[in-house]
């Protein structure tokens, strides 16, 4: 992911479990790496942002609507990701966050974000509907859908099925 994005580490610090085949690999590609001692966890910078993003993804795990399929919890990892990156500073240039300093500027215009897991109605276009039938189907927001221009991804109870529209209405 950082290479693809044009940025290299030049040192990892890895727990002190690494197992052999990340260090030749790490030692293969040319990248360096110090392990921390045993039961140090606080110089890990990894630790402190793992219990970080843990924090972050319970607090939102929190503010989820009641009715909402808990088994579908791993689909709000990526939104939390996205806000998570957007609230913390890159080390490489401070004045960026780490989400501008991989992926680029973020558009809130383009990919538009809501609270996780709140209930939400999903526009059910004609083509897709019959003529007498309500216009929306009752679902829940998930996060947003990348790779389309201003979609959310949403999760219907009704087919347990995931998937993506354009038009949303959030209730209160």
């Amino acid at each position: 992911m950082f290479i693809s994005a044009g940025t290299k580490s030049t040192l990892h610090i890895l727990d002190h479990e690494c197992p052999q085949s990340l260090k030749d690999y790490m030692h293969a590609a040319g990248v360096h790496y110090q392990l921390t001692p045993p039961g140090t966890h606080r110089r890990n910078y990894a630790e402190q942002s793992i219990r970080t993003a843990k924090a972050h993804i319970i607090s939102g795990l929190s503010s989820v609507d009641p009715r909402f399929p808990m088994h579908q919890w791993d689909q709000l990892i990526p939104q939390a990701e996205i806000t998570l990156n957007l609230l913390r500073g890159s080390r490489m240039n401070p004045k960026l966050s780490a989400y501008t300093q991989i992926n680029g500027i973020f558009n809130p215009l383009a990919t538009a974000l809501g609270p996780p897991g709140c209930l939400i109605l999903a526009h059910e276009k004609p083509s897709k509907r019959r003529t007498w039938v309500p216009h929306g189907e009752e679902g829940f927001y998930i996060g947003p859908d990348l790779e389309s221009y201003r979609c959310f991804r949403v999760c219907i109870p009704e087919t347990q099925a995931i998937r993506s529209v354009d038009t949303v209405m959030m209730w209160q």
